[in-house]
C-alpha cells in the first residue's frame, strides 16, 4: 500500500519538476488539439476562412479550458478528492477583495485601447473570440498554476524555512518562464516584457490564493484584464513604452504579492493551509 502511494505521487514529490512540465504540456496539447476543431469548422465553412484567427482562437480557449477540467479530474481522483483548488466559498470575499488590484491593469487596458488601438471588436465572432479569449486563460491558468502548481508547493514544501515566500516566488518566476514559448512568434523585446509581466502577475496571483485557497478571484478578475484587451484592436507592433509598461507593471504587481504575504500574516497563512493534503 505504501509503495503504491509512493508511485501515485512521484510526480508531485519535488515540485519545481510539475510545475515546469504541467503547463507547458498542457499549453503545447491545447495547441495541438486546437487545430483540428480549427480545421473542421474551416473545411464545413470556407467563407469563414476570413475569421481564421478569431476561430482558432476560441477552439484554442475551448480546449485549454476543457483541459484544466480533466486536471482538476484528474487530481481529485488521484488523490481521493483530497486535492483542493479553491473552487468554493470560504474566502471568496477576501479573495475578491484582494484581486481587486487587477483593477489597475484593467484601467490601462482601457486608457491604452482608447488611445492607441484601431477600435473596438465589432464582428459577433471577434467578441466571441475576445470573451472566450479572456475567460479561458482566467481558468486554464489559475488552475493550472495557482490551483496546482502553488498548491503542491505548499504542501511539499511545508514547515521548511521561508516555504511561502518560496512559493510564490518559485510559481511566479515559472509562470513568467512559460512565456518563452512565445518567442517564435514575437520579437525579442515583447517576449522579455511577458516574461516579467507575467512573473510580477504570477507572484501576485499566488499571493492571493495563499492568503485565501479560494480562486474566484483571481479566475474571474484574471479574465476581465484579459477581456478588455482583447476587446481592443491594437495595431500591429511593439514599441519602447510597451516594454517600460510591461517591466513597470511586474514591479509593482511583485511589491503588491511580496506586502500580502508579509512576516505578519505568516501565522495566518500557515493555520490556513495545515492539513491540506
Amino acid at each position: 500500500m505504501k509503495q503504491s502511494k509512493k508511485k501515485q505521487n512521484w510526480f508531485m514529490k519535488f515540485p519545481v519538476v510539475p510545475a515546469f512540465i504541467l503547463p507547458f504540456v498542457s499549453t503545447l496539447a491545447a495547441i495541438v488539439l486546437s487545430g483540428i476543431p480549427t480545421a473542421a469548422v474551416i473545411n464545413a465553412a470556407p467563407d469563414l476562412i476570413s475569421f481564421y484567427g478569431e476561430i482558432a482562437g476560441i477552439m484554442m480557449s475551448v480546449v485549454r479550458i476543457l483541459i484544466a477540467f480533466i486536471i482538476i479530474i484528474i487530481m481529485k481522483a488521484g488523490t481521493g478528492r483530497t486535492f483542493q483548488f479553491g473552487f468554493h466559498m470560504r474566502n471568496i470575499r477576501l479573495s475578491f477583495i484582494l484581486s481587486f488590484f487587477c483593477i489597475l491593469l484593467i484601467a490601462d487596458n482601457v486608457i491604452e485601447g482608447i488611445l492607441f488601438s484601431d477600435g473596438l471588436q465589432t464582428s459577433m465572432i471577434g467578441i466571441a473570440a475576445a470573451v472566450i479569449g479572456g475567460i479561458a486563460p482566467g481558468f486554464f491558468e489559475e488552475v493550472v498554476c495557482r490551483g496546482f502548481v502553488v498548491s503542491n508547493m505548499m504542501d511539499k514544501w511545508q514547515g521548511r524555512k521561508n516555504y511561502v515566500l518560496k512559493s510564490i516566488l518559485a510559481s511566479g518566476i515559472i509562470f513568467g518562464l512559460m512565456h518563452l514559448m512565445n518567442l517564435g512568434g514575437a520579437n525579442t523585446a515583447e517576449t522579455i516584457m511577458q516574461i516579467f509581466y507575467a512573473a510580477g502577475l504570477g507572484i501576485y496571483f499566488g499571493a492571493v490564493y495563499v492568503r485565501t485557497r479560494n480562486l474566484w478571484g483571481t479566475v474571474v478578475m484574471h479574465a476581465l484584464v484579459d477581456i478588455t484587451y482583447n476587446m481592443f484592436l491594437m495595431p500591429e507592433g511593439f514599441w519602447m513604452k510597451d516594454l517600460i509598461i510591461g517591466i513597470m507593471i511586474a514591479v509593482v504587481y511583485t511589491v503588491i504579492g511580496l506586502y500580502l504575504i508579509r512576516p505578519v500574516k505568516q501565522k495566518e497563512i500557515a493555520e490556513l493551509w495545515e492539513g491540506k493534503q
